[in-house]
């Protein structure tokens, strides 16, 4: 019998473009008590004096920063794409009650976004129509995917359309490296009960298992600090310097909120500031947690704690974990950090920057628009079918936008 006719649309990768960043962070004071600066709305933030300045967004003007010192102006940091509304009949009110078939919100706000930065959870879709915040065309402009998720709650979830649209971008010849706090959600895990990886983030960057503390649940109904990560000890020390986050940069570029801050004057909402003499106290990154690696991955470095080898009780330890890898195969390369480098001194998170955004532009099949075609290892029908398993949820209408979780 002869196949029914339909229209396939099909996209070529171009990679014309250096490096996207996809930032997953939760930019919302009601679900994140401990986020980059992002200037969502006025109503949203609070003000300077009380928090920093709401410059931002911060995760797009230091790291594309860096991206550009990397490769001079290969990232468009100015030029905002402009938002988008879609009204049913040209009326201008698009928030309808549903009840004459249209749905609640037709308005794409941008909220910062360049052909190059995308803040996915803050990109209000147009609901339920299958738009993600970033198409599957604008990630395939790109070689290289920056993935930052870099506060302590939520998750990435990659059973999403943009997850979708990293996963063919990774299948088509694109590498990728995460920067993540929580990658997989904040919830407390012991030492002894890790919290086992999805499957795209075992196949795709080697992360068998991670570990988190429930900084922000522990903060705010226990009146606790537990954050106790200062920097990261380098296992390649010619390749990758040592790294120490810098408390300027942690007070400069975070806010801190939590019910407890704020029920309370007496506890900080810095983690690191004395209210008394206003002098910066040992700071220290919350939830960063640490990994469990999978095979064929090579730890980058350990896990430095302001306590060492004896953290109080009620901490777990965590001192010399592994908190960074990277994961080459015979498709592409991948990494998986546990936290974002732009809290660490500059000097060397922009040495780490910079070796590690080499290591990521080995793509010899990139230009092939696929994985290795001359290689056919057991891999490919894993990868294939992760891939089929996310078009089937996007055909029957199970697949979200990253915003809309």
């Amino acid at each position: 019998p002869v196949p029914e006719f339909r229209f396939v649309t099909v996209i070529e990768p171009k990679f014309e473009r250096d490096v996207v960043i996809v930032d997953a962070g939760i930019y919302d004071r009601g679900n994140a008590h401990n986020w980059p600066i992002f200037p969502r709305s006025p109503w949203d933030i609070p003000e300077y004096p009380d928090f920093p300045d709401t410059s931002g967004p911060v995760v797009r003007n230091v790291l594309g920063e860096f991206i550009n010192n990397w490769k001079t102006d290969s990232f468009d940091m100015t030029n905002l794409l402009p938002d988008d509304t879609i009204c049913p009949d040209d009326n201008p009110d698009c928030a309808t009650d549903g009840s004459n078939g249209y749905l609640w919100v037709a308005r794409k706000w941008r909220n910062g976004t360049t052909q190059d930065y995308y803040p996915v959870t803050a990109i209000d879709p147009y609901r339920d129509s299958s738009y993600g915040s970033i198409s599957l065309r604008e990630i395939l402009k790109h070689k290289i995917a920056l993935i930052v998720k870099d506060n302590t709650s939520g998750l990435i979830s990659f059973e999403t359309l943009e997850g979708l649209a990293l996963v063919e971008g990774i299948n088509s010849g694109m590498n990728a490296w995460i920067m993540a706090r929580a990658a997989e959600g904040e919830g407390f895990i012991s030492e002894n009960n890790r919290l086992a990886a999805s499957e795209i983030l075992t196949s795709y960057f080697g992360v068998a298992g991670l570990q988190q503390s429930g900084w922000q649940e522990r903060t705010t109904t226990g009146d606790v600090r537990i954050e106790d990560f200062i920097g990261a000890t380098s296992l390649i020390s010619g390749e990758l310097p040592d790294l120490f986050i810098d408390t300027t940069r942690l007070e400069t570029f975070y806010l801190w909120e939590s019910d407890s801050c704020l029920a309370n004057l007496e506890f900080p909402c810095y983690p690191f500031r004395d209210l008394n003499t206003d002098t910066i106290i040992a700071g220290a990154m919350p939830e960063v947690g640490y990994l469990i690696r999978g095979i064929g991955t090579e730890p980058l470095y350990l896990y430095k704690s302001k306590y060492g080898s004896n953290p109080p009780f009620y901490i777990d330890k965590r001192e010399g974990t592994v908190v960074a890898i990277r994961y080459a195969n015979n498709y592409f390369r991948t990494s998986h950090f546990n936290f974002n480098v732009m809290a660490m001194d500059e000097v060397s998170a922009r040495q780490v920057f910079e070796t590690m955004m080499e290591w990521l532009s080995y793509q010899p099949f990139i230009n092939a628009g696929k994985v290795n075609a001359n290689y056919f290892g057991s891999d490919v029908k894993k990868y294939r079918n992760i891939s089929n398993h996310l078009h089937e949820l996007k055909e029957q209408g199970l697949l979200p936008s990253m915003s809309e979780l």
